[in-house]
């Protein structure tokens, strides 16, 4: 049996999955059904429940509730604001909620399941698409 794999789904994924998109959604459970562990992180979460409409909440609440949750730790956050400096100056500016989830997989030695590459540039995390 081979070992899980950590991945960490951003938004862009999570959407995919709540309107059925494919390749993404069945991608992303056949992962969940073959043992792989995906985590979301209150970015993500926030961010995707802001798109739901009332009667939905329940049901994508318990999906959420059925994959890790990562907290964003004080490291995590730290690196995250490293990184920001860091493609600050050299003219690249990632947003906070984009370099938190990346610092959060980063530390979590996870894979980022994402529809934005663009928004990840650090060369520490590993990407990966729903969508192929």
């Amino acid at each position: 049996m081979s070992e899980s794999q950590l991945y960490l789904l951003d938004t862009t994924a999570l959407i995919d999955i709540s309107k059925g998109f494919e390749p993404a959604r069945s991608k992303i459970r056949n992962m969940i059904s073959s043992g792989d562990q995906l985590a979301v992180c209150a970015i993500s979460v926030a961010e995707f429940a802001t798109g739901l409409q009332p009667s939905q909440r329940d049901e994508w609440r318990d999906f959420l509730g059925n994959l890790l949750y990562w907290d964003i730790s004080r490291e995590a956050a730290f690196q995250a604001g490293i990184w920001r400096y860091d493609f600050g100056r050299r003219g690249v500016q990632l947003s906070t909620t984009d370099a938190l989830i990346a610092a959060t997989a980063w530390q979590h030695q996870a894979t980022i399941i994402t529809n934005n590459a663009r928004h990840y540039p650090m060369s520490e995390v590993r990407l990966m698409s729903a969508r192929d």
